[in-house]
């Protein structure tokens, strides 16, 4: 087996355990260009802070048409329970960080993806619980809540 580089794995552990800056009240991944407009912070923040985890990676799961990637592959299998993974550690990592703000963290399944957002008082999730009960049952999405962690 060959050994990844130290610099490799310090990329990976800045994926799994981020840094975060706020910016106008939204707290967004560290280096992310963050956004102007901040009218809506949820949503700016659901929609600016996420990671399509095979980027990050080699791998031989992308096809030339939609859906883009193979998603029996076994490289997108990985991706995919990196990515909860990820999520969960992402919600743990935002608790600790703000232990009195709320955030929601989403996994989807079908491209990989890990993003989050701030939830406010008098504010509804962007995406809320009941919104996708079938991709949740199917393990297509997951949704972390940093409220409902245990300490």
């Amino acid at each position: 087996m060959t050994k990844p580089r130290v610099s490799t794995a310090l990329s990976i552990a800045a994926l799994l355990w981020p840094d975060f800056e706020v910016v106008k009240g939204c707290v967004f991944l560290k280096g992310l260009t963050s956004p102007t407009d901040t009218r809506f912070p949820s949503r700016t923040e659901f929609d600016e802070n996420h990671v399509h985890l095979l980027d990050y990676f080699a791998h031989d799961a992308r096809v030339r048409r939609k859906p883009f990637f193979n998603s029996r592959h076994p490289d997108f299998v990985s991706a995919s329970n990196l990515g909860r993974s990820v999520c969960l550690m992402w919600a743990y990592k935002l608790r600790h960080d703000f232990p009195r703000w709320h955030f929601r963290v989403y996994f989807h399944g079908f491209d990989p993806i890990v993003r989050f957002h701030r939830v406010r008082p008098r504010e509804t999730p962007v995406m809320g619980d009941n919104d996708r009960k079938s991709e949740i049952e199917l393990g297509a999405l997951l949704i972390v809540d940093t409220r409902r962690l245990a300490a």
